[in-house]
């Protein structure tokens, strides 16, 4: 059998779809994105299957019926009470893009001032969220997302003085990538609170959202822990909602996310839009058909697409739980889990099935085996390399996105290879 390597130079997420490509025989637990997409005429919509003829129009942010339709949508299913169409964007960029803008706000006191902005993320994340923060002129600073008390372990870090300059942003996700951990709104209150005690931006990236179960509260119609205004339009606290839509609203290759602001930064924002021009509708026909996607009439079909999503993720997830117990990482049902390799195998030579001896030096060795697969069938299974934790123990990423059998026999495979990992 011959043998496929691993791109590293590419980003591990771009770097295991490759793999997957040259390995047909693998099982891809890395994807970056949904394989079930929205059926029907939702799905046409967000596909741009169905299309309109719409004149181009250099509104940041979309036409004002888009960004209206789009606010109350983002009211109704994430309970973020102070979307207007004044305070939200949509931007056909993907949601890292959003991410930049909210960082970028986050740090311009600090850049003025000529001091160190130093960013609170949690200690288990997607490695590109300290890469942006970093682009931005931000240092990223550690908060303990497993901790169970999720608001006194924030308050105790913010309150940690940091080596250069101080504190301007704390970066959360719900739920979180990639561990799924999901922040209640009791949690999301008391945050908020500590929140108001500084001068500190508050950065909310919800890839995810579609994880969520669904509401039986009244309220919003998803259990995001953003309703009874969290994020609340007189609030002390500057905030940013990024939301992608590349995941839940099958938006990746067209790129769409929403970005809403605290309604006293619009302009700030607007005008930040417009001078990277990442603001502006580059396909205004998607545009249009995000216009109708956002209307009520959609939301039930939208919300079956969702539960159908989260009932998935909540059989894989407990599945991931049962094959590899402590060495998952605590987090909660979505579409991704992280699942722990010891530091131990580190060194050690694994016999490949091409007759090659390879040492296992870093994440990419253990990614590259266990995707060719760790016996002479060549049936591998894609993960995605999420760096090492803080003692040097290497962190996997696994997708949950296939279909409950396949998704099983993947981690069968995983597991298998790390078994041969400890053993060699």
């Amino acid at each position: 059998m011959s043998w496929v390597e691993l791109d590293r130079n590419a980003s591990p997420t771009k770097g295991a779809t490759d793999l997957a490509t040259a390995l047909p025989g693998s099982i891809n637990l890395g994807q970056g994105r949904e394989i079930d997409n929205p059926k029907g005429e939702i799905g046409q919509l967000l596909r741009g299957e169905i299309t309109f003829d719409t004149p181009y129009h250099g509104a940041v942010g979309g036409s004002m019926k888009l960004r209206e339709n789009v606010a109350q949508w983002t009211k109704d299913f994430l309970g973020i009470e102070a979307a207007t169409g004044a305070n939200t964007f949509v931007i056909q960029v993907l949601g890292r893009g959003g991410l930049r803008e909210g960082f970028s706000l986050a740090s311009q006191a600090t850049r003025a001032e000529g001091v160190v902005g130093n960013l609170l993320v949690p200690n288990y994340s997607w490695p590109m969220v300290t890469s942006l923060a970093k682009r931005e002129g931000l240092r990223p600073a550690f908060y303990d997302i497993t901790n169970p008390d999720l608001p006194g372990e924030i308050r105790t870090q913010m309150n940690v003085a940091p080596a250069q300059g101080r504190m301007v942003g704390l970066y959360q996700g719900n739920p979180a990538n990639p561990t799924g951990r999901h922040t209640t709104v009791d949690e999301g209150k008391a945050i908020n609170a500590i929140m108001d005690e500084s001068d500190m931006w508050a950065i909310h990236d919800n890839p995810y959202f579609m994880a969520c179960k669904r509401s039986t509260g009244g309220g919003a119609f998803l259990e995001t822990g953003f309703r009874d205004n969290v994020l609340a339009a007189d609030a002390k606290t500057p905030w940013i909602h990024v939301m992608s839509g590349s995941k839940g609203l099958a938006s990746a290759n067209n790129g769409l996310h929403v970005l809403v602001v605290h309604p006293r930064y619009s302009a700030a924002l607007n005008s930040q839009l417009l001078e990277t021009g990442i603001g502006l509708s580059y396909n205004p026909s998607l545009y249009s058909n995000l216009t109708e996607f956002f209307q009520p009439k959609h939301y039930e079909a939208t919300l079956d697409h969702f539960e159908m999503l989260g009932n998935k993720y909540r059989e894989n997830y407990k599945h991931v739980q049962q094959v590899f117990g402590m060495s998952v990482i605590d987090g909660g049902p979505c579409m991704t889990s992280l699942v722990t390799v010891s530091k131990s195998i580190f060194g050690r030579t694994i016999p490949c099935h091409d007759g090659q001896q390879r040492k296992l030096l870093d994440v990419n060795d253990i990614v590259e085996i266990l995707g060719n697969g760790v016996d002479d069938s060549a049936k591998g299974a894609i993960v995605v390399n999420n760096g090492t934790d803080k003692v040097g123990n290497g962190l996997i990423r696994i997708a949950q996105a296939q279909h409950a059998d396949k998704f099983q026999e993947g981690v069968s495979r995983v597991q298998r290879g790390l078994d041969l990992f400890m053993n060699a």
